[in-house]
């Protein structure tokens, strides 16, 4: 079964009053709303420096909102963002960390092919030295060819939010999939004001992500990458 999301985290100090009034800024100068929105938000976990949290709405018009509207309301100084955008139906990964109001790490990828965005990934990962050209030329190379090295680099490559992880927060791992959601608080959004109220309860069914997964057409220009249609 494959799984898109579009998942955002936030490192433990802020609150969830701050991650709050981020997405309200979002909201306000939205002009398409859905029936229900909700925030998820993940408790503190301790010994893990991320909290994790989505936006959530019910399928009713099937919109979904733009990554880059989202990112100008909720960044600012006071709140750092890291972003991440999972679909691994197409192999298609999007990791980010905003600080102090601008993008200090951007990290796409698409099945092994990875690109950043005026940034340098110092950490490991599978294909790393392997250029784009010798990864293509590897899939035409004959299976029964390829050394145990490339056949990895076809076959076990690892993706951007793998590799952003492990250079920003070293054993994190994928909590953002599933753990992140069995300790979380749910806050209903009432799209004619501004109140919040807490539900706290399993995490919602029947909801669908409100942020495109998809990443935008300009980080795939800025990472080098031809873009996919999809």
């Amino acid at each position: 079964m494959s799984t898109k999301t579009a998942c955002f985290a936030v490192e433990g100090a802020i609150s969830d009053d701050e991650m709050l009034a981020g997405v309200h800024t979002f909201l306000d100068v939205c002009d398409r709303l859905r029936d229900r929105m909700v925030v998820e938000i993940e408790h503190v976990a301790p010994g893990h420096l991320l909290r994790y949290f989505r936006l959530l709405g019910s399928p009713r018009g099937g919109y979904v909102y733009d990554l880059e509207p989202f990112l100008e309301a909720f960044v600012s100084p006071s709140r750092p963002l890291v972003v991440l955008l999972h679909d691994d139906q197409h192999g298609v990964y999007l990791f980010e960390r905003w600080s102090n109001g601008e993008r200090d790490l951007s990290i796409l990828s698409d099945g092994p092919y990875v690109g950043t965005t005026s940034c340098q990934i110092t950490v490991d990962f599978v294909q790393k030295r392997r250029s784009r050209d010798e990864i293509i030329a590897l899939h035409d190379k004959p299976y029964d060819q390829l050394t145990q090295e490339e056949r990895n680099v076809i076959e076990r490559w690892e993706d951007a939010i793998t590799i952003g992880l492990r250079q920003c927060y070293p054993g994190e791992g994928r909590r953002y999939l599933r753990e992140a959601w069995k300790h979380s608080v749910t806050y209903e959004l009432v799209t004619g004001g501004r109140a919040c109220t807490p539900q706290r309860s399993d995490s919602p069914t029947g909801l669908v992500n409100l942020i495109d997964y998809v990443p935008p057409d300009s980080r795939w220009e800025s990472a080098c990458l031809p873009f996919r249609m999809y």
